[in-house]
């Protein structure tokens, strides 16, 4: 069913997990009929429960499914998914921003000499400010990573809102204007 409103809607752009099947690349290009079609791949594991992931090992753990997508001319990687909710990896493998930072840098300084033309970017992280046992505030995040942010070949925004009002913040709906 995920086919049909690709060519209706005239998608320009499809976002896979990494270790989507290499073939629905094909699928989703063919159903299209667009060669060009953009893809983006999110790099992930299980953070849950606690659960410690070194950067070694999370980029150990992408090389193969990546190799698939690359073969594809899939080219842009998303590093993760919300690295400042505790499902995702806050207080477990990294305690703040600065952490995720150093381990958004060695997941990248593994990966990119593997995929020599794999644009890497910065994850998108939840919206909304701190909210304890569950989010590190998106912003107090973001600040502690301005060296993984500039190292970023592109950054990755969630805009999320559940009402109007949320649609129209900066911490939600529209956090996308203070990217620029």
């Amino acid at each position: 069913p995920d086919y049909a409103p690709l060519q209706s809607a005239r998608v320009e752009a499809v976002k896979l997990l990494v270790n989507a099947q290499p073939g629905d690349v094909d699928r989703c290009r063919a159903t299209t009929r667009d060669a060009n079609l953009f893809f983006l791949a999110r790099l992930f594991a299980d953070f849950q429960n606690g659960r410690v992931v070194r950067a070694g090992d999370f980029a150990e753990w992408q090389k193969h499914d990546m190799e698939r997508m690359y073969a594809r001319g899939v080219r842009y990687y998303e590093v993760h998914n919300e690295p400042n909710l505790n499902v995702e990896g806050f207080s477990a493998s990294w305690r703040n921003g600065n952490e995720f930072e150093e381990w958004f840098l060695q997941v990248v300084d593994i990966l990119q000499p593997l995929f020599p033309d794999a644009r890497f970017g910065f994850p998108g992280c939840s919206p909304g400010g701190d909210i304890p046992g569950r989010r590190q505030g998106m912003w107090r995040f973001l600040d502690q990573c301005e060296a993984a942010i500039a190292a970023a070949d592109w950054i990755g925004v969630h805009s999320y809102w559940t009402d109007e009002t949320e649609m129209r913040s900066r911490d939600h709906g529209m956090g996308f204007l203070e990217y620029g």
